[in-house]
């Protein structure tokens, strides 16, 4: 049964990983965004610019790469070890800097765009992220830190699907990839929460 509880878990998370081409071809999909913020690198007028755009295609790319690596990492690991908890910290770190670079740019620069709001979370979130995983590495049992660590992320990037989702088709777009996505998500995060306490 545990077998079963954990591959669900990865077939949400790989899910989510695959919406990053949903729907195909439709320019305000993952890929879309990515492939928008990655012709701007070259088309910027300033190197400061283009690292912006840089931060922004990994931003975009980052969850996607996440949900792959721990989907594939349930899959083919009945006990993920120590190596699967450093991935976990790798994938985020990775993702995160850029994020806070392009956060505090933002905010040196005093952009009105994005709301300050935004530009602030973008700076503090993922080292509150940070913060959670090391508190799950160093308190709980070793067999619960992956799956914690992952419900943990999960907890923040399932929502953001389904906003996401509402906000492309408030503009008449086909938001149903990022549907697809939080249904994966959603799936992946059960699974680990079962995983989290089991026997």
């Amino acid at each position: 049964m545990m077998d079963f509880q954990r591959k669900l878990t990865s077939l949400g998370l790989i899910v989510f990983a695959v919406t990053f081409f949903l729907p195909v071809g439709f320019y305000n999909s993952p890929l879309g965004r990515f492939r928008w913020s990655l012709d701007a690198v070259f088309l910027s007028e300033s190197p400061g610019e283009s690292m912006a755009y840089i931060g922004i295609c990994l931003a975009i790319a980052y969850p996607y790469v996440w949900a792959l690596t721990s989907g594939a990492i349930f899959f083919f690991n009945r006990s993920p070890g120590s190596w699967a908890i450093r991935s976990q910290f790798l994938c985020h770190i990775l993702g995160g800097i850029p994020m806070i670079s392009l956060g505090l740019t933002l905010i040196l620069l005093k952009a009105e765009f994005p709301s300050a709001s935004v530009q602030w979370i973008a700076v503090l979130a993922p080292v509150i992220l940070w913060g959670g995983l090391l508190a799950i590495a160093l308190s709980m049992p070793v067999r619960s830190r992956f799956p914690a660590m992952v419900a943990l992320v999960l907890i923040i990037f399932t929502p953001i699907q389904f906003v996401l989702y509402h906000q492309v088709s408030l503009d008449g777009g086909a938001g149903w990839g990022f549907f697809l996505g939080g249904a994966g998500a959603l799936i992946g995060l059960i699974g680990s929460f079962v995983l989290i306490f089991r026997p």
